[in-house]
């Protein structure tokens, strides 16, 4: 039926807060590819869980003992959180050192994403500690950099 729906259309057609398992259904059966779909975002609550980490763009609460939630400040948007969770995923693929981001999810009036809970270190510490591997690391981040593009000053787009 999908099929057929999408031959009367000539533009992409898009479904927006799918259910998780109709989700799933539409990325088994390649339809994901042929349409665009958005996932509803899980809501969490954060109320009580442990503030680890504050920066310029948000705050890392512990849910657990395997996962964090990075809740950005509200004036950022899906499309910015997004194209961050997009920038961890290509660095974690592109063998830099980092954690595992997981999804996109509510928290209140802000969005956050979860990701992997490791115990570590800054860039910037392991840059210092590690100062005899600079050259790998070195050349780990230009590999990521050329894969990226930046439209904007700061802001970085993962390039199609």
């Amino acid at each position: 039926m999908l099929l057929n729906v999408m031959k009367l259309f000539d533009e992409k057609l898009e479904m927006t807060d799918v259910s998780r398992d109709v989700f799933e259904i539409l990325e088994v059966t390649g339809f994901s590819e042929l349409l665009s779909v958005k996932k509803a975002l899980t809501e969490i609550d954060i109320t009580g869980k442990e503030i680890i980490g504050r920066g310029a763009f948000g705050t890392a609460y512990r849910l657990d003992d395997e996962r964090i939630v990075k809740v950005y400040r509200g004036d950022l948007g899906l499309d910015y959180i997004e194209r961050e969770q997009r920038f961890a995923k290509a660095a974690f693929v592109s063998g830099i050192p980092s954690v595992m981001s997981f999804d996109v999810v509510k928290a209140g009036d802000s969005y956050g994403v979860v990701l992997e809970a490791i115990n570590s270190d800054t860039l910037a510490g392991v840059m210092t500690r590690e100062s005899k591997k600079m050259t790998n690391i070195s050349q780990s981040l230009l590999s990521l950099q050329k894969s990226c593009i930046r439209p904007r000053s700061g802001e970085i787009l993962l390039s199609r």
